[in-house]
């Protein structure tokens, strides 16, 4: 009680409020915090923040194309623009709707939408960026990321997962079977599902 002269902690700590200098800012009536380089706590906030105690949002507000560009590295032109925000589990890049923070919509589609053009109906926008003999693809891949319009096109779903590298896509480019015969005209038979087989390898089970 010494230390407080007689207060209480809360009636000591408000006359030290009152008792401080005014905030560095110019036209700023709050009290400076301690240890806040001059600063009263909202500044003190937006200066670690953003870096300016006078900027009030960074991203928020403002122009879609700007919004949007603020949170891309951008690279060369023909190089990948990797997503700087959020990403899913999935590793794909998201961000706030236009109009409704409350709604989460895929970083890389809203940039098609908005520099390129609406996305045809039924079709997916596939990242032009990732072939599968140089990528392993996965959750891990850095191309899900990308935001770079000129990597962005609109394909349909099989399309899609044939750049990748699942296990249907891997299967997909095979040109032999496990056997060595040829995926051809005669040696291959589609079931109604797609999936191919080979016929000597058939017929090779049934004479054993």
């Amino acid at each position: 009680m010494e230390k407080s002269r007689g207060r209480c902690a809360y009636h000591y700590g408000k006359r030290n409020r009152e008792a401080a200098p005014p905030c560095a800012v110019e036209d700023c009536t709050n009290t400076r915090s301690a240890a806040s380089h001059g600063l009263c706590k909202k500044h003190l906030y937006r200066q670690l923040r953003y870096g300016d105690p006078l900027i009030v949002q960074q991203v928020q507000g403002g122009d879609l194309k700007d919004r949007l560009m603020r949170s891309v590295e951008r690279r060369g032109p023909n190089e990948c623009w990797p997503w700087k925000g959020a990403a899913t589990k999935r590793g794909y890049a998201y961000t706030t709707k236009p109009g409704d923070r409350g709604v989460h919509v895929l970083a890389h589609r809203l940039v098609y939408e908005t520099f390129v053009g609406p996305i045809p109906e039924g079709l997916t926008i596939d990242h032009l960026c990732h072939r599968a003999e140089d990528c392993k693809g996965g959750f891990g891949c850095p191309h899900r990321r990308c935001c770079n319009p000129s990597h962005l096109a609109p394909e349909e779903s099989v399309a899609n997962t044939m750049r990748g590298n699942s296990p249907a896509a891997i299967n997909a480019r095979k040109t032999h079977c496990q056997n060595g015969h040829e995926f051809n005209a005669i040696n291959t038979q589609v079931s109604r599902a797609g999936k191919r087989s080979c016929r000597p390898c058939r017929a090779a089970r049934r004479q054993r």
